[in-house]
Parts: structure tokens; sequence; C-alpha cells
């Protein structure tokens, strides 16, 4: 099921966290929520792609190993999908060196090794977003 934390449709700083780990996507969302951003959660790859559609959130946090779809696959719906362009930030612990060049697949998207704090979460985001804002001055 899919939660959403903040319905404040003003917000401009959208953040979806797509993990199975309920106590993670629980803990991330009020670290979020406490820094200002709107919150959206999603379980698996599948619901998470359903809420980019939806909701249109500025960053995806998502976990690769997932039930349904995983983070690897959901990246693929994101790139897949012209309209969307959210940054990634993919959290895993468990991952082969030669796989972590995979990232480099996805134009917006940045791996992040767990364990990863929600401090760390909320900073890695505000760059996403600052990033995106010196871009869009640039055009």
């Amino acid at each position: 099921m899919t939660q959403t934390a903040n319905e404040n449709p003003t917000n401009g700083k959208r953040v979806l966290i797509v993990d199975d780990d309920r106590f993670i996507t629980r803990v991330l969302m009020m670290k979020l929520e406490q820094e200002g951003f709107q919150v959206f959660v999603a379980h698996n790859g599948s619901e998470g792609f359903e809420q980019v559609m939806k909701y249109k959130p500025q960053v995806v946090v998502t976990d690769l190993n997932m039930p349904i779809m995983n983070g690897w696959e959901l990246c693929t719906q994101i790139d897949q999908a012209p309209e969307e362009n959210p940054h990634i930030i993919i959290t895993t612990s468990l991952i082969e060196h030669k796989e972590r060049d995979r990232v480099k697949e996805f134009s917006n998207a940045r791996l992040v090794d767990k364990p990863v704090s929600p401090k760390e979460i909320c900073a890695l985001i505000q760059e996403c977003l600052e990033y995106s804002a010196r871009e869009g001055e640039q055009k």
C-alpha cells in the first residue's frame, strides 16, 4: 500500500522513497518531512513507477533488492518514460563491483552504499535539487 505523508500540493520539493523495508521508509519519511519535503512511499518498483507517473517527484530514492520489480527495473522504466526525468538515488548493501558501472546507464542516477543515514540522504536530495535549479537557470 502506498503512503503519502504530506499532501501539500504547493510544496515543490517532492521525493519518492521506494524500499521494501518499512522501517527504512518510515525513518526516511519522517526525516524528509522534518526538512520540508513532500514525501511519497512505495514498497516495490511497480508501486514506485506508478508513484513517479502520478506525483512527478524531483528525486526518487530507491533500493535495488525488492520484490515484484527491483530497483534496476524501476530505473529502466523511469528512463524509458520521456516525460519523466527525476534524479535517482540508488541505495544498496549488496552489489558486485561490475554492477556498479550499470548506474551509468541512467542519466540522473547515483549509487550510494548502505548503510546511509537519513541526514546523508537529505544532503544528497538537496544536491540534486540544487543541480536541477542551476540547470533550469542555464536554459
